[in-house]
């Protein structure tokens, strides 16, 4: 499980973990914390999570810059 800070403007987050620059899982969340799902499998290596506010403006909503960046060895 990962939490990160509350970001005021965000009405939801997008989280990412990362091995290398293959995104293994992706999903959006209105929490400020989330959990891998069960059945993803994790080899030994080096993992990035990555998260970013999704932030309403006149355009609709876009991606803000990474609030979180974790780097995960197993």
């Amino acid at each position: 499980m990962v939490s990160w800070q509350r970001y005021p403007a965000a009405v939801y987050y997008s989280v990412y973990l990362q091995r290398g620059t293959t995104t293994l899982f992706q999903t959006r969340t209105v929490r400020r914390s989330a959990v891998l799902p069960a059945h993803l499998a994790l080899r030994p290596g080096t993992y990035h999570v990555v998260v970013r506010p999704a932030i309403p403006n006149d355009a609709g909503i876009i991606l803000g810059p990474a609030i979180f960046r974790k780097t995960v060895r197993l």
